[in-house]
């Protein structure tokens, strides 16, 4: 037998037997090398996994506590500003928050704000909202008149539909700007004189720049109607605005 030279013995009977040990061990260190990378993408995928279901959970939880810390600050803040109000004005709550209200006689007119609450169904969930109700008693009779502004397109797309009647007063601009609807048609055209349709445009320029909503003349009485808490820091702003108004409105 002639000696051969290399790394692997060679068995002339059996053939290239050196060569396919080293063969044999090579595919079987692919095969492990295999496996390992297989194990390895799977643990890969498994943590794209879990880091993807968890995500919601990391924003979503997070998100929401600093929503409920948000809402309990400015209930906080609300009370307080409330509390300073209330003390300021000489005003006694017949009921606290998150429904407060009062009636008091304030700026010569007697004005009771409050908070109803209005529940929202929504499949199997209920929502509470809560709307503001600032309203001012008129001291004189002025029958079944309700005059409010028209409002934007999508209001007087409703008005059309349901068929408001209201009444014209002579002023192109006002009867164009406000719906009147009365059944005393004659003494509602002698009550909104000149003077009396200034004071309620002033009174409606005055709110808007206050971003509050438009006055509703309404069982005689003046209403302001939103959603959410009054604010604080607007009332006595609003409540000298329906004053003057319900002056003009009451000579």
């Amino acid at each position: 037998m002639r000696a051969h030279h290399g790394v692997f013995p060679r068995d002339d009977k059996a053939g290239n037997t050196g060569d396919a040990h080293a063969a044999g061990r090579f595919d079987l260190g692919l095969d492990f090398g295999l496996v390992s990378i297989g194990r390895e993408k799977r643990l890969d995928e498994s943590r794209i996994h879990a880091g993807i279901c968890a995500f919601p959970g990391l924003v979503v939880v997070p998100g929401l506590t600093l929503l409920f810390y948000f809402a309990i600050r400015n209930a906080r803040a609300y009370v307080r500003a409330l509390d300073v109000w209330v003390a300021r004005r000489g005003v006694q709550l017949t009921s606290g928050y998150p429904t407060p209200a009062f009636r008091a006689v304030l700026d010569n007119v007697e004005v009771q704000l409050i908070h109803p609450v209005v529940i929202q169904h929504h499949r199997q969930a209920r929502r509470r909202r809560y709307r503001f109700h600032l309203q001012v008693a008129i001291p004189v009779p002025l029958g079944d008149l309700t005059v409010r502004h028209r409002g934007n397109l999508a209001s007087q797309l409703i008005d059309f539909v349901f068929q408001e009647q209201d009444i014209e007063v002579g002023d192109a601009a006002f009867d164009q700007a406000y719906v009147i609807q009365t059944t005393q048609v004659d003494a509602a055209r002698a009550l909104l004189d000149r003077r009396r349709r200034e004071a309620f445009d002033h009174a409606q320029r005055e709110l808007s720049a206050l971003a509050l909503p438009t006055v509703l003349l309404n069982r005689n009485a003046l209403h302001l109607t939103g959603e959410n808490h009054f604010p604080v820091e607007k009332l006595d702003a609003a409540i000298a605005i329906l004053a003057r108004l319900t002056h003009a409105l009451a000579r």
